[in-house]
């Protein structure tokens, strides 16, 4: 199993302790992991400051789970997330996280369950759980500079600045496609959401885009889908709408325009699985 086409959870596990492991192979799960008992110790895979993760990373449709933070040692400005940062040109792909990131420093920002910084692109992954942070929390990804396709987050959040059900941020060069969040949202001082808060995306600067994308709005307490912090940025693309849980489990609306998912080949709904929300074939939860 301890090959660079299996990643086994020794080298997983090396890589989270902080062994030297490579990290600009390929790797493929051969197993799920569970990766409980490392909270006090784990760091995220390619820190920032660290050359980052420029391989590629297929799941093989397993999951990853028992991904939890209590490590005092991550900085402020550091990234918490199973990728810290995934560098242009690498991918991450097939592959479910589920997380619990409500550690004891919660004013940390720079969260999300896949990456706090990605330049990189995330196919077909997914991410359940909770986060619990400051600024730029995401259900799957705190800073995208890079490609989110095929990828949803049902991750519930609390946080204070910008946060948003899959990225916290999506800067310039960030595109996000054929995507979803379900998941709650709240404002950890109480009261209504910030203006810095989306149900999909926190915060969109100009030269982003989201398109065929969408988020529970019922769940998340909000239709808007990107939040704004009053730079003047914004989202190159339209095509994202707040849709009710009925309709988010839909396949009439789900296949139909503007997002248009291939419930065929990629995609599929049933009301047994995922809780009716739509699921990835090579990637079932």
């Amino acid at each position: 199993m301890l090959c660079k086409d299996s990643w086994s959870q020794g080298t997983l596990l090396s890589l989270l302790q902080g062994s030297e492991v490579d990290l600009t192979a390929s790797y493929k799960l051969s197993a799920d992991l569970d990766l409980s008992g490392l909270e006090e110790t784990w760091e995220p895979i390619g820190q920032r400051g660290t050359d980052g993760f420029s391989g590629t990373f297929d799941g093989g449709g397993h999951a990853i789970t028992g991904l939890t933070l209590t490590n005092s040692d991550i900085g402020q400005g550091d990234y918490t997330a199973l990728f810290g940062v995934i560098n242009e040109g690498a991918v991450v792909s097939n592959v479910s996280v589920d997380v619990v990131f409500n550690d004891p420093q919660p004013s940390r920002s720079n969260k999300g369950a896949i990456a706090g910084e990605s330049f990189g692109t995330i196919d077909g992954v997914f991410a359940t759980g909770f986060i619990r942070g400051e600024d730029a929390i995401g259900g799957l990804v705190a800073h995208n500079y890079g490609v989110i396709v095929r990828s949803y987050a049902r991750v519930d959040i609390e946080a204070g600045g910008r946060f948003g059900g899959l990225a916290g941020v999506n800067r310039n060069g960030g595109t996000i496609a054929e995507s979803y969040a379900a998941g709650t949202l709240a404002y950890k001082t109480g009261g209504d959401l910030p203006n810095t808060a989306g149900g999909l995306i926190g915060v969109a600067y100009s030269g982003s885009a989201a398109e065929r994308s969408f988020l529970d709005s019922d769940l998340a307490g909000t239709d808007k889908a990107v939040g704004d912090d009053g730079s003047g940025g914004g989202v190159g693309e339209t095509d994202v709408i707040g849709l009710a849980t009925d309709d988010a489990q839909s396949e009439e609306v789900i296949a139909g325009a503007p997002l248009n998912f291939d419930l065929d080949d990629v995609r599929a709904i049933d009301p047994e699985v995922n809780d009716g929300y739509p699921y990835l074939q090579a990637n079932p939860p």
